[in-house]
């Protein structure tokens, strides 16, 4: 059939008024066609979070991670590491050795959802790197969270020390700043600890 039809006629001429689909309709169908095809796009994420034991995790992991709402069985990200990271089964209900924790960390980079070719892969696996390096020395996830949040994408966590500590192995040529602008970074980096420590309850 050629539409727009011709002599003037309309869509009641051809179908019934009430059997035409109304736009709430036509929406909700939409949504469950979208929720259906982003799930099946996604199918590890959702076998990570489906394989979640929370009770071994709940002293180290912050129930803030989890989310608000009916998607709290659907853990972020966040979540999902921190139980990579904090998983005292695999120490005797201890926390995470040094090399546990290195095991650890090379085994999420090299998953593929990690990877540098992307902005978010990238970014992620940087904060990763740091959020080990410090669980290395102070073994505090939720304080670790806070250094790889905050440190800037080019200071790596163990650059953060030596600069913290006024070390004369790195310096403005290091980053390729000014004293200036080098002082500057410092100031931040000054302001990062003090954030991050002062976090700890």
């Amino acid at each position: 059939m050629v539409w727009p039809p011709a002599n003037g006629k309309q869509m009641t001429d051809f179908i019934p008024r009430d059997k035409i689909p109304n736009m709430k309709t036509i929406f909700h169908l939409a949504s469950l066609v979208g929720f259906f095809v982003i799930a099946a796009s996604a199918p590890n994420a959702y076998a990570d979070a489906n394989s979640v034991d929370p009770l071994y995790t709940s002293v180290d992991c912050p129930a803030s991670l989890l989310g608000n709402g009916e998607f709290n069985k659907f853990p972020s990200v966040k979540y999902l590491e921190c139980m990579e990271l904090t998983d005292r089964r695999k120490n005797q209900n201890k926390p995470l050795t040094a090399h546990q924790l290195q095991e650890t960390r090379s085994r999420l980079l090299n998953d593929p959802r990690y990877s540098k070719d992307t902005t978010w892969g990238a970014t992620q696996s940087r904060g990763i790197e740091k959020q080990v390096d410090c669980m290395i020395v102070l073994g505090n996830f939720e304080t670790c969270s806070c250094y790889a949040k905050k440190l800037p994408l080019f200071v790596s966590f163990s650059e953060y020390v030596f600069i913290i500590n006024r070390r004369p192995e790195i310096g403005p040529s290091t980053y390729r700043l000014d004293q200036s602008k080098f002082d500057d970074l410092v100031n931040l980096l000054s302001s990062v600890r003090d954030q991050c420590i002062g976090s700890v309850q």
